[in-house]
């Protein structure tokens, strides 16, 4: 990637010469560290720790940065094969013909691997405990609108501090690599949460807590924040819990919480 940088900033021939050999050795170790399936007549990528870093290597397979980078090496090692004035290799096009396609899930959304197919759709989670009686509107944390709150400041009442959590059924037992969470998108600083707890259980009685910090500069940058868990771990039901918001510390608001 960065000899290409390097040749696309400065096309000089010295470039293909001293950096050749390079990707070519590279190219040999990414086709033969590619094993083929006859199965299904394709290129497979398993036995790596993928840059997710959360999942097994014993266990992954086709995980989409690899795949990615595999696709752009090798095709990239071909295009400097001919700057140079050499044959294509046909191992390399037969790979890049032929290496597995992105996994996505049944509506189009992309895998972390393509052996983690619960990387997590929402169909069938449920709220089943939020800790505001009023307004009760956990369930737009869960929605998939980015445009919707949960937030603890019902119309004509004075606004709830944390902590403030909420309690979701997934409907079946996932793996959770860590949680993603999308802050209110609306320009407001109001409840904006920069202090977290998540907890999970297997049977919504017994919890684990699986993570707790803080979301760094949440103020200044309310984007969206990837946590991921030290341990994947196994569970039905996770926990929510907001421990702190920017500014007075007097409501929260969150627009979205996803697991993966």
């Amino acid at each position: 990637y960065l000899a290409e940088l390097l040749y696309r900033d400065t096309p000089d021939p010295a470039l293909l010469d001293r950096y050749g050999w390079l990707i070519d050795e590279t190219a040999t170790f990414m086709a033969d560290f590619a094993t083929y399936d006859a199965g299904s007549d394709r290129y497979m990528l398993r036995g790596m720790i993928p840059a997710l870093e959360t999942l097994k290597a014993a266990e992954t397979y086709n995980a989409p940065f690899e795949l990615s980078y595999w696709y752009y090496g090798l095709r990239t090692a071909q295009l400097w094969r001919e700057r140079r004035g050499l044959q294509r290799v046909a191992l390399w096009d037969d790979i890049i013909r032929k290496l597995s396609p992105l996994a996505k899930d049944g509506e189009g959304r992309y895998l972390a691997a393509e052996s983690a197919p619960d990387t997590y759709p929402k169909t069938g989670w449920r709220i089943v405990e939020e800790t505001c009686p009023a307004p009760r509107n956990a369930a737009n944390a869960i929605d998939g609108n980015g445009e919707t709150l949960w937030h603890s400041h019902a119309a004509g009442a004075s606004p709830l501090p944390p902590p403030q959590s909420f309690t979701v059924d997934c409907g079946e037992t996932v793996r959770m690599h860590g949680f993603g969470y999308t802050p209110r998108l609306d320009g407001c600083r109001h409840g904006l949460v920069d202090g977290y707890a998540f907890h999970v259980s297997s049977d919504g009685q017994n919890w684990t807590l699986a993570h707790e910090g803080e979301f760094g500069n949440i103020a200044a940058n309310p984007t969206k924040r990837r946590v991921t868990f030290p341990e994947s771990v196994k569970a039905r039901f996770f926990r929510f819990v907001a421990t702190h918001a920017v500014d007075q510390n007097d409501r929260v608001a969150v627009a979205e919480i996803d697991v993966w």
